[in-house]
């Protein structure tokens, strides 16, 4: 007898009604269904970040709900490598994959994680800028400097920052 190794995801109620129902329609349990398509989903990982995006869940979205399923060792090696490949949790990358959502591209957080630093200097600059806007005697005799437009600027590009790394999770 193989080991199975335990592995929880919490899904959201309509996404747990959904994978149950499924479920019933198949008299298997949920637990199979799931490993089911998640094993289909692992077969060939090649090309999972063109599987179209649902719209994303309210941040702060309580998930109450629970689906237990059992892998083997083999399964549930193939299940963390395609983690760490996609800098995921298991849970998230399960969820991803229930739910239908996109999967990152292998190589992108640390894309993500260096367009964040920049987001957060420009945040850094904004709130010099706005020190210095409450200071009475900061401007040089004849600067022309406008600090109210490049405050503007700087919210369009952390705006422009924060689209694309939208576009890259």
């Amino acid at each position: 007898m193989q080991k199975r190794i335990l592995q929880k995801v919490y899904l959201d109620p309509a996404a747990k009604a959904a994978l149950e129902e499924m479920a019933i329609s198949r008299g298997q349990s949920v637990s199979d269904v799931a490993r089911k398509a998640l094993m289909d989903f692992l077969g060939p990982v090649a090309g999972t970040h063109d599987v179209p995006r649902p719209a994303r869940p309210r941040r702060g979205t309580i998930r109450h709900h629970h689906v237990v399923v059992r892998f083997n060792d083999e399964e549930m090696k193939r299940v963390e490598d395609l983690a760490q490949r996609v800098s995921l949790t298991r849970s998230a990358l399960l969820r991803r994959i229930v739910t239908g959502t996109t999967l990152p591209a292998p190589g992108n957080a640390d894309a993500v994680m260096d367009l964040m630093k920049v987001n957060a200097d420009l945040a850094r600059l904004g709130n010099l800028l706005k020190l210095a806007l409450d200071d009475e005697g900061w401007r040089a005799p004849g600067s022309t400097v406008d600090v109210e437009a490049l405050l503007l600027d700087l919210a369009a590009r952390q705006n422009e920052l924060k689209a694309v790394v939208d576009g890259l999770t």
